[in-house]
C-alpha cells in the first residue's frame, strides 16, 4: 500500500505541476509576428520555439523559467502543508 501511495502521489504531482508549467509557459510566450502554425508549434514545444528566431527563443526561455518558478512555488507550498499536517497529526498521537 505504501508503494502504491508513493507512486500515485508522484505521478499526480508530476502531472499537476507539469500542467501548471505548461499553462504559464503558453500564457507568457510572445509569438506576435509568427504565422498561426508556427505560433501553435512554439506554444506546444520549447525546443521548437528556440528555433524560430532569437526573439521567439528569448521569449520562450523566459516563459519556461516563469512556468518553472510557479510550479516550484506550488510544489513548495504543498510540501510545507504536508509537513505541517504530519507534524500536527504526529503530536496528537
Amino acid at each position: 500500500m505504501n508503494d502504491l501511495a508513493r507512486e500515485l502521489g508522484g505521478a499526480l504531482g508530476i502531472a499537476v505541476l507539469g500542467s501548471v508549467l505548461q499553462s504559464v509557459y503558453r500564457s507568457n510566450l510572445d509569438v506576435s509576428g509568427l504565422p498561426d502554425p508556427a505560433a501553435d508549434q512554439a506554444r506546444s514545444s520549447l525546443a521548437l520555439a528556440t528555433r524560430l528566431g532569437p526573439n521567439v527563443a528569448a521569449s520562450a526561455e523566459n516563459a519556461f523559467v516563469d512556468g518553472m518558478h510557479v510550479a516550484l512555488w506550488i510544489g513548495s507550498a504543498v510540501l510545507l502543508a504536508a509537513a505541517a499536517a504530519v507534524t500536527a497529526l504526529h503530536r496528537k498521537a
